[in-house]
């Protein structure tokens, strides 16, 4: 029988297979998921980083509907993440650690 390593209470609605977890500074993992919040169009991209002290949770507000979320290396020797989302009309390369956009294309839809 598994048992848990630890509990997390985010009171937050996490939309299942949107979620991820990126070392964005480099060194410590963070939880990132998609929430669904009161318009079920709109959903937010939630960051739970424990390390940090002031403020262990942050938010990303996204104006479409998520339907990609992965965390990982995008440039050569760097060692922090970067969040990639995808949304029924776009792709962006965010920064999270710098609270930057890096890349954003839009997309056709198929």
């Amino acid at each position: 029988m598994a048992i848990p390593l630890f509990s997390l209470q985010l009171r937050h609605s996490i939309i299942p297979h949107l979620v991820t977890m990126g070392k964005y500074d480099g060194s410590h993992h963070c939880l990132t998921a998609a929430t669904s919040e009161n318009k079920a169009s709109l959903l937010n991209i939630l960051i739970h980083s424990p390390h940090r002290p002031e403020k262990d949770i942050s938010y990303l507000n996204i104006n479409q509907k998520i339907t990609a979320l992965l965390a990982g290396k995008a440039i050569p020797n760097d060692e922090k993440d970067i969040l990639v989302v995808g949304t029924v009309g776009s792709v962006l390369a965010y920064n999270v650690d710098l609270n930057s956009d890096l890349f954003f294309k839009e997309v056709s839809k198929f």
